[in-house]
């Protein structure tokens, strides 16, 4: 199974190699040398603090860990760079991030417990033309291109399946977007079957105004199957080879291109696709012309409005919680464990507390909830949470994909030991497991 769907994470390839090697890993060469990429343990040079003050965010991170910070205008010259390595067989890991105030276009992710057909395919990407026709009054006058790539037949959860990206040439806001994903939504529900078939409604992020999604060709670092990444599990563990990751074989590539105005028309798949770096053009999240920037956007009269969830009236005051969250086992007990770890947590309030088999993640809100320990700094917005093992340990995670806090946590995690009492009233288990302490960074 490992060799035909996915093997282990052999680890992220040293500076020097990447810097060293004249025809692999040209754009990770191209970012340093231009001090667009930033890691942990970096030292601050006038050259990077000037980049940083010019590209506060991130456009791309990397599932190794680390991101990278360019100018609006240099980003051609990026996907250029990017489109170079994947053309030489490079494995890459990029996820891209877009801005609504920069220019970010419309995308759909579908994702799948079962096998997609290439009619049903087809038959998608018909339905989001329909949904663009309805949506944008000058849409038979000045169509928008629609560019949809598969990955797979994967193995997921133990099922074979099909997941789709769909971009969409036209520039949107956040709202947009959410309305275009649920009219989109509701004529699939309507003309396909969607069995155990779910379109992501979180590739757009309403708070931060932005778009995430995986580059085409790019590869994935997901959680061992078998070890769940438990640092006690995966030291035997055959599968990620005691690494806790493995890397999947298989990256969106170009399906599908559907342009045409009176009719969708899927011909000129090559001419849409005639070289690496029109794919990676073709199918990325940033708008690169001025003729994606439309006024002609507008409800169909059939579609309910999208209404944005209503924010909690004080998310940074402490209680009360709903029921519902504070009657869960152990809500109290770790709730005190947590504010005991760290004095900038002492108010810190949990939000919700999720089984996630090997683990538990406990989801946390209120004073301090943004304030993370691994780059000593508060976060704002971009919230922290907690992860407790079966073995009784609490580690720090964080949600910030600003700085490389998800690579310090594999790393070094911050983590305390909290008595076993609670780990059972969190796993429901009446029989504690053995306890063998790991290396863990401990808070100062």
């Amino acid at each position: 199974m490992t060799d035909q769907f996915f093997e282990p994470w052999a680890g992220r390839p040293g500076e020097r190699d990447m810097i060293a090697h004249t025809d692999r890993f040209y754009s990770m060469r191209y970012f340093h040398r231009n001090h667009y990429l930033f890691h942990k343990n970096q030292q601050a040079t006038p050259e990077s603090d000037s980049i940083k003050h010019e590209c506060a965010n991130p456009r791309l991170t990397t599932f190794e860990g680390g991101s990278v910070h360019f100018p609006w205008h240099k980003r051609g010259e990026a996907l250029r760079h990017i489109a170079w390595d994947i053309s030489v067989g490079q494995r890459l890991f990029w996820n891209q991030i877009a801005y609504e105030d920069e220019g970010m276009r419309f995308a759909a992710d579908i994702d799948s417990e079962r096998l997609i057909s290439d009619g049903e395919i087809v038959s998608i990407a018909q339905i989001m033309w329909q949904t663009l026709k309805d949506y944008f009054s000058a849409f038979s006058m000045s169509p928008i291109d629609i560019f949809v790539s598969k990955c797979g037949p994967r193995l997921k959860r133990g099922r074979m399946s099909v997941a789709l990206h769909i971009v969409c040439h036209v520039q949107v806001t956040a709202e947009q977007a959410h309305q275009l994903t649920m009219g989109f939504t509701l004529r699939m529900a309507s003309e396909i079957d969607m069995t155990n078939l779910t379109v992501d409604k979180g590739i757009f992020n309403l708070d931060k105004r932005t778009a995430n999604l995986r580059m085409i060709y790019c590869n994935k670092l997901d959680e061992c199957p078998e070890c769940k990444g438990d640092s006690l599990e995966k030291a035997g563990c055959s599968i990620c080879q005691k690494s806790g990751f493995i890397v999947s074989k298989f990256t969106y590539k170009p399906a599908l291109y559907v342009h045409g105005g009176d009719a969708p028309d899927t011909s000129n798949f090559e001419a849409a696709h005639s070289d690496f770096e029109a794919c990676v053009r073709a199918h990325s999240l940033w708008v690169e012309s001025q003729r994606e920037v439309r006024a002609d956007f507008k409800r169909p009269e059939s579609d309910p409005e999208f209404e944005r969830k209503l924010k909690k009236a004080a998310t940074n005051t402490a209680e009360p919680q709903p029921q519902t969250t504070k009657s869960l086992a152990g809500y109290h007990e770790v709730q005190a464990e947590i504010r005991r770890m760290h004095p900038a947590w002492k108010d810190i309030v949990v939000k919700n507390i999720t089984p996630k088999g090997a683990y538990v993640r406990v989801s946390v809100t209120g004073r301090g909830s943004g304030s993370c320990q691994y780059q000593a700094k508060d976060h704002g917005a971009e919230r922290i949470y907690f992860k407790v093992s079966k073995h009784g340990e609490l580690i720090q995670g964080c949600w910030s994909t600003k700085y490389s806090c998800a690579e310090l946590m594999r790393d070094r995690p911050i983590c305390v030991h909290i008595p076993m009492s609670v780990t059972h009233l969190l796993f429901g288990e009446s029989n504690p497991p053995p306890l063998v302490l790991s290396k863990r960074r401990k808070l100062q």
